[in-house]
């Protein structure tokens, strides 16, 4: 695993979907793993995906 000490941004991209991209938020989330690594939970990960779905039905695509 590789860390980094600076602030990162990870972008997941489909190459079928043209009609949008989906940025999160998601520096308050995860747990503490080290006094500088934060990690995810399983928890997370499903309300991100949760949230995801809910906006993907509130938009038309283009």
């Amino acid at each position: 695993m590789y860390s980094t000490q600076i602030p990162a941004c990870l972008w997941f991209v489909s190459r079928d979907r043209h009609d949008g991209i989906l940025f999160v938020d998601a520096r308050k989330m995860g747990e503490m793993v080290t006094r500088r690594n934060r990690e995810l939970t399983e928890a997370d990960l499903k309300q991100s995906f949760k949230e995801s779905r809910k906006l993907k039905r509130r938009y038309l695509p283009i």
